[in-house]
């Protein structure tokens, strides 16, 4: 074989393995955006767990309150935590349908309680827990967004060549109930 037919093989070999670094970079970008959109999320449905504890604490105070509604949101807010930990989409989208469910009970028993309704500190916290359920909204859309990028990506051609030997598998969306908490 001729020099020039060594150097084209050499040049070929380079080629074909530039490429392959290349999708697994982009892959690698893929998935860490999905991480980076879970993190988000998690970071917002930690501080609404954190207003959501003040809500019932505001509310214990209060004598004459459910204690049956409090100890529901109580177990649903745990379900969520308990998810919330193992990092699954799936189970935290059931877990939140619940708490959303048990919150609005909340919400609405709340406001028509004759004094709580009118006190400062349970207005300021359903405010801001609001605020974060807006924000959540927000951010599970754009989660939902990268996983569809990402698992688009792993299942183009011809990334779908690398993406199972390397690793890389397709993320689950989450999925909450539609209906708006406060």
């Amino acid at each position: 074989m001729s020099a020039f037919g060594v150097f084209l093989v050499f040049l070929a070999i380079f080629i074909v393995a530039v490429m392959i670094a290349r999708l697994f970079n982009h892959l690698v970008l893929v998935k860490n955006n999905v991480r980076r959109a879970w993190s988000d999320i998690s970071v917002l449905l930690r501080q609404r767990q954190d207003e959501l504890g003040k809500l019932i604490v505001v509310c214990r105070e209060h004598a004459a309150f459910e204690s049956g509604v409090l100890e529901r949101v109580t177990r649903a807010r745990g379900l969520v935590d308990k998810e919330l930990l193992h990092g699954n989409p799936l189970g935290l989208g059931q877990a939140e349908r619940g708490l959303r469910q048990e919150m609005s009970r909340l919400i609405a028993v709340a406001e028509a309680h004759p004094t709580l309704g009118a006190e400062k500190s349970f207005r300021h916290v359903s405010g801001r827990i609001s605020e974060l359920e807006t924000a959540i909204a927000d951010r599970r859309v754009f989660y939902n967004a990268t996983v569809e990028i990402n698992n688009s990506t792993i299942q183009s051609f011809p990334e779908l060549l690398f993406a199972g030997p390397f690793g890389f598998k397709d993320a689950q969306f989450l999925v909450f109930d539609a209906t708006p908490v406060v």
